[in-house]
């Protein structure tokens, strides 16, 4: 089985990164919207359920992103659209983008605030006093950024069913069957 991408297809290790990402940021979006909506009395549960869910998957997060920061993305297959490539891969560019963004903004929340981060029953404090004044700014580009996630997340399930069910290009597959050959 190839763990790496080739010049059309994805890798074991793209499509298992790609997939723990999909539940692990499904959860945190789902538990942070429940959050912001929930009676006082569960709000600190879900807050913490939130956080540490983040921190949990913290180091797959990175790897996700890192991962696909160096292998690249890959090209077109023969049937996929030159637009509609170039708009799935800048929408798919800008999800990577936008989880590294969010792994460093969801700590910095609770440090801005002077909170540790609660993870189980560990804390973690801060490695440096942040000025308070910063909470504002990293709470909302943290809302925001989870937001575009939630948005482009249906724009990408979007161009998945069109893949699958109206142009039949292979394109869906990409993400399920691991690439063969040697083309990279």
């Amino acid at each position: 089985m190839r763990l790496g991408d080739t010049k059309t297809g994805y890798g074991l290790v793209s499509i298992t990164l790609h997939w723990l990402t999909v539940v692990v940021i499904f959860m945190l979006l789902v538990v942070g919207s429940l959050a912001q909506d929930a009676p006082a009395e569960m709000y600190a549960d879900l807050v913490h359920l939130h956080t540490t869910t983040g921190i949990a998957a913290y180091v797959v997060l990175w790897a996700r992103v890192i991962w696909r920061l160096a292998v690249k993305h890959p090209g077109p297959l023969p049937k996929q659209r030159t637009w509609y490539f170039h708009f799935g891969k800048v929408v798919h560019w800008t999800l990577v983008i936008a989880v590294g963004v969010m792994l460093v903004t969801g700590p910095l929340i609770r440090w801005t605030a002077g909170l540790d981060i609660e993870v189980f029953d560990w804390s973690i404090p801060s490695p440096i006093d942040f000025p308070p004044q910063l909470y504002d700014a990293v709470r909302q580009t943290h809302a925001v950024t989870a937001a575009y996630i939630a948005i482009a997340s249906v724009i990408h399930i979007l161009g998945v069913i069109k893949h699958a069910l109206f142009n039949k290009d292979g394109g869906f597959d990409k993400m399920i069957v691991v690439a063969k050959g040697d083309d990279d």
